[in-house]
């Protein structure tokens, strides 16, 4: 897995892009991104996650490939009749009877964004979806059919009624009868959900071998809108979360159910989001299971009880569609692909995957923190020469991000201390006293030290002498002056470096005017947290790792 991780993404008619979540340059440049194609009109795309380097990549009617995004070697390796192992045990002659009487030269047909998945369970096995589902142990060599055609195969809306050639790729991005989403449980190999554009619901336990339409088993959404998500569950097997979505067809309500009996009933979770938000997705969190996330038309919601209660969350994200989420595994980013306006991330939602009933009843709470990273400094140069329109991504902040709880609005100022485990190196700082959840960027710099004090101190001084013989009065004394206030390695090493610069005075020093003391900078290691409220501490730790980039060079 690549760190910092990298995003992928499709764009229309400019195929599919990827680009790092972070650099260690100033911003995320459009340069530092790369069309990583071929896929036309860009569409899905995954990442086996003991690869990098292996990318999948959908485009439009159905086309899939494989791309080594080192080389940029693709492989083409949509399933057809050519690579389809168990072609002739699926399709019959009637079959191609009734598809060539419909307009088409194949038994399969294609969304003009086909959905495909990497299993949880083997990085080669994907599963991509037609009006069949297919199934590929060999990373798309060969596939194999594990399906009878899943939809509902209407004549209505698969046959191809245009009477020109010209006219046929207007049906063919709105082939119907197809699969729009696919979900394999993380708990059970071979235990998948498959949703259709014209409103199926389908499930197997047995990887293909029998399936069940559960469609019937939802109340009240009308009967052919598209399933635009379904979720299997990453804690119980017979658990799912499902989305349909019906502005295709005039029908703007927000439709989410959840299953926790394989689909033999399903309960509405939608009842918060507001009128006219469609939704495209929901995602369940991979380590709280109470905690949701839904993109709709025109926002991101959160859940911490199951779909009970929404909560808007897009806080600086514009008002557009969210077609896409995703939590990274590693790193508890959530990842938002929007409609138009381009891949947005939310830094680390730790808070929010520990934000349980538990933590809600409490005074304060300090959230565990993920490891935070003194990433090196490697400028691409040339940004301040590239025009007033350079587009410049956010890289997310520097610095330990330290999260807190607060339940009730406390007496007096919240008191938050940094510190190595020695304790003398430390930081402290008051934060918002305030309730809600907040965040604190400790940018990895300590207070000054004691000797540090009386070291900047003694520099001003000198800087600030009237004549030479006063400086030079000054610097005699400062060995004595500052050498019994050494307490660790850092502040020695200091000092050393400080009578070497005061042996000999240049104008360069006498006229630097710095008037900020600095503390010494943290190193990788471990350091606690403290928070003070209400004469009550919290406390946690927090980790500093060095550039994974250093532990390379090293190899």
């Amino acid at each position: 897995m690549r760190d910092p991780y990298w995003v992928y993404g499709g764009l229309q008619d400019n195929d599919v892009w990827g680009g790092p979540s972070r650099t260690r340059d100033v911003n995320i440049f459009n340069d530092h991104w790369h069309m990583i194609g071929p896929s036309q009109d860009g569409g899905h795309t995954q990442v086996d996650p003991t690869d990098w380097r292996t990318v999948y990549v959908g485009g439009q009617n159905g086309n899939l490939s494989r791309v080594n995004v080192e080389t940029r070697q693709y492989v083409h390796i949509r399933p057809d009749q050519n690579n389809t192992v168990n072609f002739d045990e699926f399709i019959t002659k009637d079959i191609m009877r009734q598809q060539r009487q419909r307009g088409w030269d194949s038994p399969f047909r294609f969304a003009w964004m086909s959905p495909f998945i990497i299993s949880p369970h083997n990085p080669r096995t994907v599963y991509f979806g037609g009006n069949h589902l297919f199934k590929t142990v060999d990373r798309g060599d060969h596939w194999r059919l594990i399906s009878p055609d899943l939809s509902k195969n209407e004549p209505m809306r698969t046959t191809r009624t245009m009477t020109s050639p010209e006219s046929w790729s207007i049906m063919e991005t709105g082939t119907g009868g197809v699969i729009t989403t696919i979900s394999e449980s993380p708990m059970s190999p071979g235990l998948i959900w498959v949703g259709t554009d014209d409103g199926n619901v389908y499930l197997t336990c047995d990887d293909g071998a029998t399936w069940k339409n559960v469609r019937s088993h939802v109340p009240g959404v009308p009967g052919s809108l598209w399933v635009s998500r379904i979720e299997a569950s990453h804690f119980k097997k017979g658990t799912a979360y499902l989305a349909f979505d019906g502005h295709r067809s005039d029908n703007f309500q927000p439709w989410v159910f959840k299953t926790e009996d394989f689909g033999q009933t399903w309960s509405s979770i939608s009842s918060s989001i507001p009128q006219v938000h469609c939704v495209y997705v929901i995602i369940e969190d991979l380590k709280n299971p109470d905690l949701l996330f839904a993109g709709t038309e025109f926002a991101v919601f959160y859940s911490l009880n199951r779909g009970i209660t929404w909560t808007k969350l897009n806080n600086n994200l514009p008002t557009v569609a969210i077609h896409e989420l995703v939590i990274h595994p590693r790193d508890n980013d959530l990842i938002a692909g929007t409609h138009g306006r381009g891949i947005w991330i939310l830094d680390d939602i730790t808070p929010l995957q520990q934000l349980t009933d538990e933590v809600l009843s409490t005074e304060a709470h300090i959230f565990a923190s993920r490891p935070a990273t003194k990433w090196l400094s490697i400028e691409r140069g040339c940004d301040y020469y590239r025009g007033d329109f350079l587009f410049r991504g956010q890289n997310p902040p520097d610095g330990v991000v330290i999260s807190n709880y607060i339940g009730s609005t406390p007496e007096k100022e919240i008191q938050l201390e940094i510190a190595e485990i020695a304790g003398y190196l430390k930081k402290s700082v008051s934060v918002p006293a305030e309730t809600g959840i907040h965040r604190y960027l400790w940018d990895m710099k300590f207070d000054p030290t004691p000797f540090q004090h009386e070291l900047f101190k003694t520099l001003q001084e000198i800087r600030q002498a009237d004549s030479d013989e006063q400086r030079r009065q000054i610097i005699s004394g400062v060995r004595s002056r500052l050498e019994k206030l050494i307490v660790i390695e850092k502040e020695k090493e200091l000092f050393e470096q400080t009578l070497e610069q005061l042996a000999v005075i240049s104008p360069r020093f006498l006229y630097r005017r710095d008037d900020r003391q600095q503390g010494f900078n943290a190193d990788p290691g471990e350091y606690i947290v403290k928070m003070s409220v209400n004469g009550r501490v919290y406390s946690d730790t927090v980790t500093i790792r060095r550039d994974p980039i250093l532990n390379k060079l090293q190899q």
